[in-house]
């Protein structure tokens, strides 16, 4: 049996397994409270949190009347970052239990903050413990702080990548492949996809950002239709990099899903959503790290119109349209067949220059 830690109780010091040391952890209490009126709100939670387990908050009250209700007002880390978004369905409402279960992921300082109702009197009594309250102060060497994970995947990302492009694909990879979309709408910090595995699109958003920043590229905050996804700067221009949506959750053979919205430009997330607002006011006119135009990986579709653009070309045609039959996805059709149009007008057509573009599965080829 392995040991680690000596603890103390009535009996004097003893050395304890790591079992034995979370029930320790959980039995050792610590009481908030707080008096309003008559009213006294006591919140019960263990001195030593452990992650990766519940962590069960007791709730109890005096001077109330038997329609007293409790509920979670906020969770915050130190700098205020919303860990559990109690704005979203059931999250923040009242309950009549005394007693409320949370599982952290991570260590690191957090803030908590529980609100109180009765309603059995007249007028009712609300308040709540204070946004500093509550502070948690949480140190398990098993999970490390948010800030210990990025600092342990930039070290990962520096051993094979070099450029910005592979460090933004490399971030951008480790998000899909080891976080899963919050269908419950209440992990929006970055704890959520770094640490809890599962986040809405404002913890990849927020996650991306911080892995980003690591390594010195520039973001942006990026929104439109309810959802947030990130500017970022390669070589010099900016892109469009949806982590959330690159995380389609399945698989489809006709493309790449995990970077379909990889280094897209302001035109084409501007077909995609009907609203678009940059933070910083940041504009994205490039394409050239893409991730399918970077790679080559366009030409899987592109290089098949080829000869017979060369044979439209070779008849004299300074105008004329290619129908494209592909069973694919709409939307994912929409931005493919975007890119290819760019391929097509950025391929060496013997001197003749060549404007393409895509739209209603046409490809309008235009000879300038």
């Amino acid at each position: 049996m392995s040991f680690r830690c000596i603890v103390k109780d009535a009996s004097g010091y003893k050395t304890i397994s790591d079992e034995a040391l979370l029930i320790y952890n959980q039995k050792v209490q610590t009481t908030f409270s707080k008096t309003s009126g008559n009213v006294t709100f006591k919140v019960q939670y263990p001195e030593n949190i452990t992650c990766g387990m519940p962590t069960t908050f007791k709730l109890s009250s005096e001077g109330t009347t038997d329609k007293v209700q409790y509920a979670l007002y906020s969770l915050t880390t130190e700098d205020g970052t919303i860990v559990y978004d109690t704005s979203y369905g059931s999250n923040g409402k009242f309950f009549s239990k005394d007693s409320f279960d949370f599982t952290f992921y991570a260590s690191g300082t957090y803030y908590i903050r529980f609100a109180i109702m009765d309603t059995g009197v007249s007028p009712y009594v609300w308040f709540n413990t204070g946004l500093y309250g509550i502070k948690l102060v949480i140190d398990d060497k098993g999970y490390p702080t948010v800030e210990n994970v990025v600092a342990d995947l930039k070290a990962q990302c520096g051993k094979t990548c070099t450029t910005d492009f592979e460090k933004a694909v490399w971030f951008n990879d480790w998000l899909v492949e080891n976080c899963r979309y919050d269908s419950s709408y209440s992990y929006c910090a970055p704890e959520g996809a770094l640490a809890r595995g599962s986040g809405t699109c404002e913890a990849y958003h927020r996650a991306y950002v911080m892995l980003l920043n690591s390594v010195g590229i520039a973001t942006d905050r990026i929104s439109g239709d309810g959802h947030v996804w990130t500017g970022v700067q390669l070589d010099g221009n900016w892109y469009h990099i949806d982590t959330t949506w690159d995380d389609a959750g399945y698989e489809d053979n006709s493309v790449d899903l995990q970077h379909l919205y990889f280094g897209l430009n302001d035109e084409l997330m501007n077909q995609i959503h009907s609203s678009v607002t940059s933070s910083n006011g940041i504009s994205a006119h490039s394409l050239e790290d893409n991730y399918f135009i970077k790679t080559g990986k366009i030409k899987k579709w592109s290089d098949q119109y080829v000869s017979t653009i060369r044979e439209h070309l070779n008849n004299g045609e300074n105008t004329f349209d290619i129908t494209i039959n592909d069973s694919m996805i709409d939307s994912y059709k929409q931005i493919i067949y975007y890119l290819v149009a760019y391929q097509l007008s950025n391929t060496d057509w013997g001197g003749e220059k060549l404007t393409v573009t895509y739209s209603e599965n046409i490809l309008h080829c235009v000879v300038e």
